[in-house]
């Protein structure tokens, strides 16, 4: 008998825990699970109203059968509003939201919103995208989202139209995720100016993101580390150009990824970005405004460029592009020979030098009269990868082995044989040509 109650009190040792260590517990598991746990006996019952980090995923909808999707939905939202409405807890580490399904109208987004916010939550993440056009695009109420000093992590992938006023401060921001946002200025000012003010702001990410009715956007975030952009939307014809403007003070890692938008971005100082790196992949032909994008970072230590191509309105300006003094590892793709040999001598320091898709390269430049210093005096390192085997690959790598005079490694790959027997191509494909110095490693190149 005294064995059966060892057994037993071992059994409960779980329950027998401190209810905040308990609370804990139950906040690591999903929101549903937790909420499942007040069947098990009295202490229980009421324990999952402290949960401090709260998880709702509607992702089941889609192995309904259609008939129970609207009953499933309602479902959903009763469960998420009951939790939310009996939460005894006074703040909320995190709160995510998934919901890929239609049936969810602002009003309902808000009042969820609206409550975690007056609960002084840390973490706020919603991943909402119905399938609708643009004229019923979800509005999220702004007021209370752009007032919440507690936040710490924000991330709003939805499409949404969201408005702000002219000054945003969110004191305690160090992350911000934004993905087919739609912002408007406040339409009760005048100004077409917003000021976002995050002071201790280091990761901003912005996926598709359309800026209306603002001319300039002001983000005050002097410890930004990273930046990355991607546009892969494509921007109404008509809509006017709004200047994004960083005023970051750190070394900043930027990212710019997809098609040219109406959106033009810059840095209030680049000369302050020593050490930053910049990837800039366009998609499309370069045009004056990414041109002006990459004046931005003619400091940078790291420069890749994709999708290179100049278009005939732009070559000027190209042409006139800064030199890149502090560039030491370039990375192309895509890039035509033309293009290269203009970018060549604009980068005097350069040590490494990688070319992945190689598009033309005229046999005519091989006698080019004027050989970029970065040849002659610095460039260490050649890589030419995704090898067709063409007559243009071959000429790029006679220029660079002839003019290359202090060159440590020649390295080239490729993904296809391109006719050349299997056998060949094992040995060609992974060959690295050493030359008589010994070859230094990237992170010394820049140091």
């Amino acid at each position: 008998m005294a064995s059966k109650q060892k057994l037993g009190e071992e059994e409960d040792k779980i329950s027998n825990l401190p209810e905040s260590i308990l609370v804990q517990i139950l906040s690591c598991l999903s929101t549903k699970d937790a909420v499942g746990t007040c069947v098990l006996s009295k202490t229980w019952c009421y324990l999952w109203r402290s949960i401090t980090k709260l998880r709702f995923d509607n992702l089941e909808l889609r192995s309904l059968q259609n008939k129970f999707k609207a009953g499933k939905k309602k479902c959903f939202a009763d469960f998420v509003s009951r939790v939310l409405l009996h939460l005894t807890t006074s703040s909320i580490h995190s709160f995510s939201l998934n919901v890929v399904s239609n049936g969810y109208d602002s009003s309902l987004m808000n009042t969820w919103i609206s409550a975690v916010l007056h609960r002084r939550v840390g973490k706020l993440m919603i991943y909402y995208h119905p399938t609708h056009s643009y004229s019923s695009l979800t509005i999220l109420c702004s007021q209370s989202l752009f007032s919440c000093k507690s936040l710490v992590h924000l991330s709003l992938n939805m499409s949404c139209i969201v408005r702000l006023p002219a000054f945003v401060h969110l004191p305690n921001l160090k992350a911000l995720e934004l993905s087919k946002v739609h912002f408007r200025g406040d339409s009760s000012s005048d100004s077409k100016d917003v000021t976002l003010s995050f002071p201790v702001l280091k990761k901003f990410e912005s996926n598709s993101c359309f800026w209306h009715d603002v001319q300039n956007v002001s983000l005050q975030v002097p410890l930004l580390e990273t930046a990355l952009l991607k546009f892969h939307s494509s921007p109404h014809v008509d809509e006017p150009i709004c200047i994004i403007k960083f005023c970051a003070s750190c070394h900043l890692e930027f990212s710019y990824e997809g098609t040219v938008s109406s959106q033009q971005y810059i840095l209030s100082d680049p000369s302050l970005a020593l050490n930053a790196s910049a990837i800039l992949d366009f998609r499309s032909k370069v045009d004056d405004r990414t041109c002006k994008l990459i004046r931005q970072f003619s400091h940078v230590k790291y420069l890749r460029l994709d999708s290179i191509e100049v278009s005939a309105e732009a070559k000027d300006t190209f042409a006139n592009l800064p030199a890149f003094i502090m560039l030491r590892y370039l990375k192309l793709r895509f890039v035509k020979g033309d293009m290269l040999m203009e970018l060549l001598p604009k980068t005097p320091n350069l040590t490494i030098l990688e070319i992945e898709v190689l598009l033309k390269f005229d046999e005519e430049l091989l006698d080019s009269a004027i050989v970029p210093n970065c040849l002659s005096d610095s460039l260490k390192e050649f890589k030419l990868t995704e090898l067709t085997w063409s007559e243009d690959d071959l000429h790029l790598a006679k220029y660079v082995m002839e003019n290359g005079l202090v060159l440590e490694l020649l390295s080239f790959s490729s993904t296809c044989s391109s006719g050349i027997s299997k056998t060949a191509f094992s040995v060609v494909a992974h060959s690295v040509i050493m030359l008589p110095q010994p070859p230094t490693e990237f992170p010394s190149h820049i140091a």
